[in-house]
């Protein structure tokens, strides 16, 4: 249902796709630092967890991407357009 509202939804233009190449650009990263298939091995939290400690950079810069896509995201809702 949430699906269908957003593709219906003038706000919602693209938001699938957008969600899409930005989910595969990320796992293209996470890739290039981990190795090939990296995402789809078991222990892949593990092995995640041991990287970011030894890079907390990475996993700075990736927090700080999601976070700068959550704020555009927000800034896009429906509710923000309103308020202003």
């Amino acid at each position: 249902e949430d699906v269908h509202q957003i593709v219906n939804a003038k706000w919602g233009e693209g938001m699938i796709t957008s969600a899409m190449e930005r989910n595969n650009k990320f796992r293209t990263e996470v890739e290039k630092v981990m190795g090939a298939g990296v995402l789809n091995q078991p222990g892949f939290l593990e092995k995640f967890g041991r990287e970011a400690r030894k890079h907390p950079w990475w996993l700075a810069l990736l927090l700080l991407g999601v976070g700068a896509w959550a704020v555009k995201a927000v800034g896009q809702s429906p509710s923000a357009s309103m308020a202003a």
